[in-house]
């Protein structure tokens, strides 16, 4: 039987810095698209693909956040179970998920990260799903990067091609001839995880020292208990909501041609 994912986590605590000032009084996950904030797009997405009990982290100065879906969203709350929880600390992505291991409960899920919206001929989800189901582990959805646009990651990771428009992800190692390609790709903010990722959630809390735990810190896990992590190069376009080219398009393409009952009719 083909995998299908039922539970999904949407980290939506971070700080928004990059937005500064407005996100001092607006969180960029409520910024609008259309006639609704970007974080209920991303939640619709998430349902298109068969998530039914969502998880949004958040942090307590975003409880507008919280307030938003739950007393304005009646048509979302029919299709999934929606749940919050706080991270006290902006301590990253994989601090906010470890916090989500009692909801995932064992079970493979899927994340969301609601700076990125995506548009095109089949959901990221399915196409992640399609590559999961071969190679288990994690496996992350990248997008081709705009011009000028340099993967953040490109100096931890390299990039070994297995078949059409998947990848093996493998820590850079000392030395290594850097993967000239893997500055082509830029992070599309989905992914799936199986259940073990989160098995050092309790280490990952003592580990923290201040600084930020990204999804680097997953992928090293990974790699230690010897499961793969791949990347799928999704067929579509990517719509950086933390960028005001990025945002522009999102509300071109979202708020006029695109309605949000398309992803509910599930």
């Amino acid at each position: 039987m083909p995998i299908q994912i039922t539970k999904a986590v949407i980290p939506a605590a971070g700080l928004g810095k990059r937005l500064r000032p407005i996100t001092h009084a607006i969180p960029k996950e409520m910024f609008p698209i259309g006639r609704h904030p970007a974080i209920e797009w991303v939640i619709a997405e998430a349902i298109a693909g068969g998530c039914r009990e969502i998880a949004v982290v958040i942090n307590p100065r975003k409880q507008m956040i919280q307030e938003y879906l739950t007393n304005n969203c009646k048509s979302l709350s029919m299709h999934c179970t929606l749940v919050f929880i706080t991270q006290s600390e902006p301590l990253g992505l994989s601090h906010a998920l470890s916090l989500a291991r009692e909801f995932t409960a064992g079970q493979p899920f899927a994340v969301f990260l609601p700076d990125d919206m995506t548009a095109g001929p089949q959901l990221p989800l399915a196409q992640i799903l399609d590559v999961f189901e071969t190679m288990g582990g994690a496996v992350f959805a990248l997008a081709v990067a705009p011009p000028g646009v340099t993967a953040h990651w490109s100096d931890r990771w390299q990039l070994k091609k297995v078949d059409n428009r998947i990848y093996r992800v493998q820590p850079s190692q000392g030395g290594a001839t850097p993967n000239k390609n893997i500055n082509n790709f830029a992070g599309l903010g989905r992914y799936v995880f199986s259940a073990q990722c989160l098995e050092f959630a309790a280490l990952l809390m003592n580990e923290s020292q201040g600084g930020e735990l990204d999804d680097g810190m997953l992928f090293k896990f990974m790699h230690a208990i010897d499961k793969p992590v791949s990347a799928v190069v999704i067929e579509g376009s990517r719509f950086d909501i933390s960028t005001t080219d990025g945002y522009i398009a999102a509300w071109r393409h979202f708020g006029k041609s695109t309605p949000i009952e398309k992803y509910l009719a599930v």
